[in-house]
């Protein structure tokens, strides 16, 4: 029979508590001709109260522990914890085989799960933007202070495909080529470029077959938030 480690160690606080306590006892009757004091006393029940209060304190470290397992199971689905626990902590080695086989994720499928994950994120913006009617004041002027930049010095190598902003929100479609000059004007320069009318912004890129990368940008207005859910 496998015992576990919170186990063994309850066992040894429970054991140590009479031990502790008769061995204490010991000491005072070999050293005082077997006569107790009221000192002595005091002494030997402050020291029982300290085990107890180290046993207490081992028992609700194994309800914290046995809740956090629970909670494990039922984020994961995960059967096997449980499992590990009662056997305490041991596993065979097929078991652990089993278990590395199944549970393990591949790049592959890591590259894939972000991929949805963007995907649902675009879905969800994508949508708030078009439900979203034109503010007739601030529309305009948004636009003309985002294409300002792909007619200056430190956008002139990015091409705009696209733009269009509605009442909080602006969507704006380039390509861009692979560079760090082209990295650094579109993640530093365009975003304080358009910082007087618009803050948070959402990028999604996509490989183009010629080299370069287009990029579908949704920016906000100030003072407003992204859509966040699902």
């Amino acid at each position: 029979m496998k015992i576990s480690k919170l186990t063994i160690i309850t066992s040894i606080l429970v054991i140590s508590i009479p031990v502790t306590y008769y061995s204490a006892r010991a000491f005072d009757n070999n050293t005082k001709g077997n006569e107790l004091t009221i000192s002595d006393i005091a002494r030997e029940i402050k020291l029982l109260k300290s085990e107890i209060s180290t046993l207490k304190q081992a028992n609700t470290e194994l309800i914290d522990l046995k809740m956090e397992v629970a909670q494990l199971k039922e984020k994961r689905g995960d059967n096997s914890v449980q499992a590990q626990i009662q056997n305490g902590g041991q596993k065979n080695t097929d078991d652990n085989r089993v278990e590395t086989e199944t549970t393990q994720i591949t790049p592959v499928e890591i590259e894939k799960k972000q991929a949805d994950q963007r995907a649902k994120e675009l879905d969800l913006v994508n949508n708030a933007f078009l439900a979203e009617t034109s503010d007739p004041q601030w529309a305009p002027e948004a636009t003309t202070l985002v294409s300002s930049f792909f007619e200056s010095d430190a956008g002139a190598k990015i091409k705009l495909s696209d733009l269009e902003c509605r009442k909080t929100l602006c969507k704006v479609e380039i390509s861009k080529p692979d560079s760090a000059e082209a990295n650094d004007n579109l993640m530093l320069n365009f975003p304080m470029h358009v910082s007087k009318a618009l803050s948070q912004s959402s990028s999604y890129y996509t490989q183009n077959e010629d080299g370069t990368t287009r990029v579908t940008m949704y920016l906000v207005r100030n003072g407003y938030e992204l859509p966040t859910n699902f």
